[in-house]
C-alpha cells in the first residue's frame, strides 16, 4: 500500500515539479516566434510575417491585427483582400490601438473593403486623434481644409494640423504653409488660440459622402 502511495506521489511531483518549466519554455518559445515575426515584418519579409503573426492576430494582440490587416490592404505576403483587412483593422481599433483607428478611418473613407462611409471615417479618425494619432489628425486636417464631406473651415483644419505637426506628422508642415498662403493673420491667430477639443468637437458639423465638396 505504501508503495503504491509513494509511487503515486512520485508521479504527482514529478508532473508538478516539470510543469512550470515547460510553460517557461513554451513561453520563451513564443516569445522568440513572435520577436521574429515582428523582424520579419520590418525587413520586409511580409509571407513569413504573415504566417507567424496570424496566431497572434486572433488570439488577440492588436499590433499582430494590424500589422495583418497591413498586408491584406497591401497584398504584401499574401493575397490582396481589403474587406478582410478592414475585419483585422476593427479587431486592433476596437482595442484602441490607434494606428489602427486611423487606418480603418482612411478605409472606410475611401471605400476600401466596403462602401465609403465619410461620418464612420470620422469618427474613428476622431478617437484616433484622441490617442493623439499625428496621421489621423492630419487627415481631419486636410478633409477640413478642402471641405470634402465637411464644410471648409480653415481655422479648424490649421488647429488639427498644428497639432498632427506638433506629434511630429512632417506632411503637415507643407499644408500649413499652404493655409498661411491663403488665411488672414487674424484667422492664424484664432486656429493658435483654438482649444484642441474644440477643434475636434464635430458633433454640430454636417457630414455628406467623401466625394462631396461643401
Amino acid at each position: 500500500m505504501f508503495r503504491g502511495v509513494a509511487l503515486i506521489l512520485a508521479i504527482v511531483l514529478l508532473v508538478c515539479g516539470r510543469n512550470p518549466a515547460t510553460a517557461a519554455d513554451l513561453e520563451l518559445q513564443a516569445d522568440r516566434v513572435y520577436r521574429g515575426a515582428c523582424d520579419a515584418y520590418s525587413s520586409g519579409l511580409y509571407s513569413i510575417a504573415f504566417r507567424d503573426l496570424m496566431p497572434y492576430a486572433v488570439r488577440g494582440d492588436a499590433w499582430s491585427q494590424f500589422a495583418i490587416a497591413e498586408m491584406l490592404r497591401t497584398g504584401n505576403g499574401t493575397r490582396r483582400d481589403r474587406a478582410e483587412a478592414l475585419i483585422w483593422y476593427k479587431r486592433a481599433a476596437e482595442q484602441d490601438y490607434a494606428p489602427a483607428q486611423c487606418n480603418l478611418g482612411t478605409s472606410l473613407y475611401f471605400g476600401w473593403g466596403a462602401p465609403a462611409d465619410a461620418q464612420l471615417a470620422i469618427d474613428w479618425w476622431l478617437r484616433a486623434a484622441l490617442n493623439r494619432n499625428g496621421h489621423a489628425l492630419f487627415n481631419l486636417g486636410v478633409v477640413v481644409a478642402r471641405g470634402k464631406a465637411v464644410p471648409r473651415d480653415f481655422v479648424r483644419a490649421y488647429r488639427l494640423l498644428m497639432e498632427s505637426e506638433g506629434l511630429g506628422y512632417v506632411r503637415a508642415a507643407d499644408v500649413l504653409t499652404t493655409l498661411r498662403s491663403v488665411m488672414s493673420s487674424d484667422d492664424v491667430l484664432k486656429a493658435e488660440r483654438m482649444g484642441f477639443y474644440d477643434a475636434l468637437d464635430f458633433s454640430r458639423t454636417p457630414v455628406s459622402p467623401p466625394g462631396a465638396s461643401r
